[in-house]
């Protein structure tokens, strides 16, 4: 199964095919927008090859969720920061089989996401109760706020980068399998 398969499988469902996003790069301080797309499988392929990035937004226009995230971040490269992370990430990801997690390294930095697919659609507020239990306050969380998706460019928190490149440091997610970091195009094809 190719990365973009992978993508779509987990992410975008039919009822979620509205949370698709692309990222449009600004001249103002290198600030990232994420526009609401149509839903395209080509845009998912441009993605998986690395010349579009695309994000998921975690609350659809039915203010339904089909996902949480918890997103570790590391704004500073501190070392003592992604070490952590890392431990608590880990500890988090072996704790939530229920909820059939992915862990993605999602930058050289040391920030991580943490992706938990519900096994049926929840209401974003039922979601948003439930992935702040599981994060206990620490690290932000996807959904943010149980509020869907809105005009164009929607700037709530809610959106998350995929699995894929990260254009801050162009390079490429890695997810963990079986206690080891694989390449998100070689999980893709797994």
């Amino acid at each position: 199964m190719a990365l973009q398969d992978k993508l779509q499988t987990l992410f975008f469902t039919t009822a979620f095919q509205d949370s698709l996003f692309e990222l449009q790069p600004s001249t103002v301080m290198q600030a990232q927008n994420f526009y609401n797309v149509p839903y395209s499988y080509d845009l998912l392929t441009q993605h998986a090859a690395g010349t579009a990035i695309c994000a998921v937004a975690a609350v659809n226009t039915a203010s339904m969720c089909n996902f949480v995230a918890i997103d570790f971040d590391n704004h500073f490269n501190d070392a003592s920061v992604a070490a952590a992370n890392q431990s608590q990430v880990i500890t988090m990801f072996n704790a939530q089989s229920q909820y059939n997690p992915v862990l993605e390294a999602s930058n050289t930095y040391g920030g991580y996401h943490l992706w938990l697919f519900l096994p049926s659609p929840m209401t974003a507020e039922s979601a948003l109760t439930l992935v702040q239990g599981i994060a206990g306050g620490g690290p932000e969380t996807r959904p943010s706020s149980p509020c869907p998706i809105g005009a164009t460019p929607y700037s709530n928190s809610n959106v998350l980068r995929l699995p894929g490149l990260n254009p801050s440091d162009e390079t490429w997610s890695t997810i963990y399998v079986n206690g080891e970091w694989v390449d998100v195009r070689a999980w893709g094809n797994s």
